[in-house]
């Protein structure tokens, strides 16, 4: 019982490692390749000249910690002795 069993697990085992074998130069082959230049939005793609999208800003960083700010400091002013009803 046991022989048989491990002659299971070995040939497992060993189909295992030959499938591993076989299918990652496939995996490494089948990645593609990378381009020359990275497009940042295809309607620019075709154009003449070269045109590249402005790198974004931190304004929208700002705006989030001025709500935040103004969030955190609204609730500083929240009355305890408010009921439900108001």
């Amino acid at each position: 019982m046991m022989r048989v069993m491990r002659k299971r697990i070995v040939a497992a085992v060993m189909s295992l490692a030959l499938m591993t074998g076989w299918l990652a130069p496939s995996a490494a082959l089948a990645r593609q390749q990378e381009d020359d230049k990275e497009i940042f939005d295809a309607r620019y793609e075709s154009y003449p000249v070269e045109v590249n999208v402005k790198s974004p800003g931190s304004a929208g960083a700002y705006f989030l910690l001025a709500l935040l700010g103004v969030l955190s400091v609204g609730v500083m002013f929240k009355d305890a002795r408010r009921s439900h009803l108001d």
